[in-house]
C-alpha cells in the first residue's frame, strides 16, 4: 500500500503542476514598439495603450494572417522608435567616434541618401545600418566623406589654418577604412549561403546604395556607375526578393543614369516596378513612381527607338516607332489628368513643393517625347510656353523652403530640377529664358546624384555662347528685377545652322571637377555633314 502511494505520488504532483500553470501572455500580434521594449501589449487599434500612456510612437497591432502558410521575402522588420537605437550587431569593431558618424548619418545624412522617398525607405536604411555590418561601415563612411569634405570647404575658404586641412585628412583616412570594411563585409553577405537569401539581397543592395552616394561625393562617376551596374543586376536576377523601396531605390538611379549617358538605355523592366505598391502612402510618392516609370519608358523608347530616325528625312520614320510614340504620349496626358489636372486630389491638396516637382519633370518629358523624332532642332521652338513654365516653377523651388535632400553636405541622390533647367539652356533659344535658366542652375544647393549643378550651368552657358555668337540679340539682358518677358521672340534669329544639337559629357575622375565636353552640329545645315568639336570645361 505505501509502496504503491509513493509510486503515484510523483504522477499528482505532475498533474498539480499542469493544473495551475500560468497562462500563455505573450502577445503574437503587439505592436514592434512594445516587442522592442520587451513589454506586453495590450493590442488596442489604431494605438495600444502602452505606447498611448508613455508618448511613443506606436505601429499598431499587425494584421491576423496565418504566418506559416506567408512567405517572408521583406527583409527588415519597420520599427518607429529608431533614437535609442545603437549598432550592437556591428560588435568590438566600432569606437565611441564611430557612433558619433552613425548619428550623424541617422538624424542629417540620411536625406542625402533616401531624398524625397517614402517614409518607409527611411526607415529601411537606418534598420539596416543598425542591423547589418556592411551598411554601417558605409554609414560611416559616409558620414567622415561629408565631414572630409566641410572642413576641405572650410580651408578653402580662409577660415582657419592648417587644423582645418590636417582634420580633413583625418577625416578622408577614416572614411576611406570604413569604406574598406564596408566592401570586404559586402562580400561576405553576398558570398555567404543560407536559406534567408532574400536578406541577403536585399542588404547587398543597400549597402551598394550608399557606395554609390559615396563615390559621386569622390567625384568619381565611373565607379558609381559600376556599383549601380552591379546592383541592377542583383535587382534584376532576384527581384521577387527584393524590397519594393529598394526597388523603386534602384529605378530612380537607374533612369538618372540613362539621363545623364547619351547612349544608355534603361536596364530595369518598368512594368515590375510600376507594379511595387504604395497604397498605404499615395500621394506625392505614388506620381512620382508613376512619373519615374513613363520616364523610363521614354527614355528607352529614345535610346533604342527614336534615336535611330532623329534628324533624317521627315516621312522616315517607320509606322510601329510613331505608333509608339503615340502611345508614350497618350500616358503622359493620362497622368496629367490623374495627377495634375485641376480638381484633383494630388494638385488640390498636395504640396506646392511637391506638386511643383512634378510639374517641372512632366513639362520636360513631354517636351522630350514630342522632339524626339523630329527632323530639325527649330522643333523646339514650339514648346517656348513649356520652357517659361519650366524655369518659372524651378524658380518657386529654389526661393522658397530648402528640401530635405539638400541638407549642408551639398548634395542629394534624388532628382530635382538640374536636368530640366539643362535642358531648358541647351534648348531653349529664347534668349531670357535660357539665362535664366542659368541662373537657376548656379543657384542649385549642390549636386543632385550625379548631375553637378554647376557643371551643367558652365556646359548650358557654352552652349549658348556658341549658338548666340555675333548676333544681334535686340533685348535688355538685365534680369535683376525678375524674369518678365513674353514668348514672341523671333526664335529664328539662331538659324538651325548654327544649333548644338547635341551635347556628350565625359566626366574626368579623381575630383578634378573638369570634363571633357564633346559639341555635335551640321554647320552647313540639314543637308550637311555632322562635325564634332570638344572642349575641356571646368567649374
Amino acid at each position: 500500500m505505501s509502496s504503491k502511494r509513493t509510486a503515484n505520488a510523483p504522477t499528482q504532483r505532475t498533474q498539480t503542476r499542469q493544473t495551475t500553470r500560468r497562462p500563455y501572455t505573450r502577445t503574437k500580434l503587439g505592436c514592434r514598439t512594445c516587442k522592442i521594449r520587451k513589454v506586453r501589449c495590450d493590442e488596442t487599434w489604431p494605438t495600444c495603450g502602452n505606447c498611448t500612456k508613455t508618448g511613443r510612437c506606436c505601429d499598431g497591432v499587425a494584421p491576423a494572417h496565418d504566418a506559416q502558410n506567408q512567405r517572408m521575402v521583406v527583409t527588415f522588420t519597420v520599427p518607429l522608435t529608431l533614437s535609442h537605437f545603437r549598432p550592437s550587431q556591428a560588435g568590438g569593431e566600432l569606437g565611441q567616434g564611430d557612433v558619433e558618424y552613425l548619428d550623424l548619418f541617422r538624424h542629417e545624412l540620411v536625406a542625402c541618401v533616401v531624398g524625397g522617398g517614402r517614409v518607409t525607405w527611411r526607415r529601411l536604411v537606418l534598420q539596416a545600418v543598425h542591423e547589418e555590418q556592411a551598411p554601417c561601415h558605409a554609414a560611416i563612411a559616409f558620414s567622415a566623406l561629408q565631414r572630409a569634405r566641410a572642413a576641405t570647404r572650410s580651408s578653402s575658404c580662409g577660415d582657419g589654418d592648417g587644423a582645418k586641412g590636417l582634420a580633413a585628412s583625418s577625416e578622408m583616412r577614416l572614411a576611406l577604412r570604413h569604406y574598406g570594411r564596408c566592401i570586404q563585409k559586402m562580400q561576405c553577405v553576398v558570398a555567404s549561403g543560407g536559406d534567408d537569401d532574400g536578406r541577403r539581397v536585399n542588404v547587398a543592395l543597400l549597402c551598394t546604395v550608399i557606395c554609390i552616394c559615396f563615390e559621386l561625393c569622390m567625384d568619381e562617376p565611373v565607379v558609381a556607375l559600376s556599383h549601380l551596374e552591379h546592383g541592377l543586376n542583383i535587382v534584376s536576377t532576384n527581384h521577387s526578393s527584393v524590397d519594393a523601396d529598394v526597388a523603386l531605390a534602384f529605378s530612380r538611379l537607374d533612369l538618372q543614369a540613362t539621363m545623364f549617358l547619351g547612349r544608355r538605355a534603361p536596364a530595369l523592366d518598368m512594368d515590375r516596378v510600376a507594379a511595387c505598391s504604395l497604397s498605404a502612402e499615395g500621394g506625392y510618392q505614388e506620381a512620382d513612381r508613376d512619373l519615374t516609370c513613363l520616364t523610363s519608358r521614354l527614355f528607352s523608347f529614345m535610346r533604342t527607338e527614336a534615336d535611330g530616325f532623329r534628324y533624317l528625312e521627315p516621312g522616315s520614320v517607320p509606322l510601329h516607332v510613331a505608333a509608339e510614340a503615340g502611345k508614350l504620349d497618350e500616358d503622359l496626358s493620362a497622368f496629367q489628368g490623374r495627377y495634375l489636372a485641376p480638381g484633383t486630389q494630388f494638385a488640390e491638396s498636395g504640396r506646392l513643393a511637391e506638386t511643383s516637382l512634378i510639374r517641372v519633370k512632366h513639362l520636360t518629358a513631354t517636351v522630350l517625347l514630342a522632339t524626339s523624332l523630329a527632323a530639325e532642332e527649330a522643333i523646339y521652338d514650339r514648346f517656348t510656353p513649356q520652357f517659361l513654365d519650366i524655369v518659372t516653377l524651378a524658380a518657386g523651388l529654389l526661393d522658397g523652403p530648402p528640401r530635405k535632400t539638400a541638407s549642408a553636405a551639398g548634395f542629394s541622390l534624388d532628382m530635382g530640377v538640374v536636368h530640366s533647367l539643362y535642358v531648358t539652356a541647351g534648348k531653349c533659344r529664347h534668349p531670357l529664358i535660357r539665362r535664366h535658366a542659368v541662373r537657376l542652375l548656379d543657384a542649385v544647393p549642390g549636386a543632385e546624384g550625379a548631375w553637378e549643378a554647376k557643371e551643367h550651368a558652365r556646359i548650358g552657358e557654352r552652349v549658348m555662347q556658341l549658338e548666340e555668337r555675333g548676333l544681334d540679340l535686340g533685348l535688355d539682358m538685365d534680369m535683376g528685377s525678375g524674369l518678365q518677358l513674353s514668348t514672341d521672340w523671333d526664335l529664328s534669329r539662331v538659324p538651325e545652322w548654327r544649333r548644338i544639337h547635341s551635347v556628350d559629357i565625359r566626366p574626368q575622375n579623381g575630383g578634378l571637377r573638369c570634363a571633357e565636353v564633346v559639341f555635335r552640329w551640321r554647320p552647313n545645315g540639314m543637308d550637311g555633314e555632322w562635325e564634332d568639336f570638344q572642349e575641356v570645361m571646368s567649374w
